[in-house]
């Protein structure tokens, strides 16, 4: 079952699909647009659209199959990749969404991601996941820091550290 804006499974796909991250070691990630109520009364709802269209698709161009719309302007990432791996390609994705440039905006469209890792037993394990990264997510926003923070095997990410790590 797909998000009919994104394309991007929904979460009706999610519930099918919790038992096949159970037993593996997954990396979960919570993406959410900066300001997005800013984008839709500023710019429009077209606007808003779109940013939440192009999200979806460079989340499926640097993630295939792994992604899920979670809420209107928030995303869920589920890999196997291995952390690092799944850490610099979360990098690369905020990168290429600062990039876009989007008719009648000022600016450009940013997103935070609050990320962790580990090895779900159960859907509870999984789900406790899901909720980590939603903490580190805004703590992230909440903190302005623009960079990375990690505590262990979580951490959150900044559109501004993007940018500042491929330099």
């Amino acid at each position: 079952m797909r998000d009919q804006l994104t394309g991007l499974k929904n979460r009706f796909a999610l519930q099918e699909d919790i038992n096949s991250y159970l037993n593996h070691q997954t990396c979960v990630a919570l993406l959410d647009v900066d300001d997005f109520k800013h984008v839709n009364d500023t710019f429009g709802h077209a606007c808003g659209d779109e940013a939440i269209h192009r999200c979806g698709q460079l989340i499926s161009l640097y993630f295939p199959n792994q992604g899920y719309r979670y809420g209107g302007d928030e995303f869920l990432i589920i890999s196997r990749l291995p952390e690092p791996d799944f850490r610099k390609a979360l990098i690369s994705l905020q990168t290429e969404i600062m990039s876009q440039k989007f008719a009648g905006v000022a600016g450009r469209v940013t997103v935070t991601v609050g990320f962790c890792s580990g090895k779900p037993l159960t859907d509870l394990d999984l789900t406790d996941m899901f909720k980590k990264a939603d903490r580190m997510m805004y703590s992230g926003k909440r903190s302005h820091r623009y960079d990375t923070t990690d505590n262990g095997q979580d951490g959150t990410l900044s559109g501004i550290e993007a940018k500042q790590h491929n330099q």
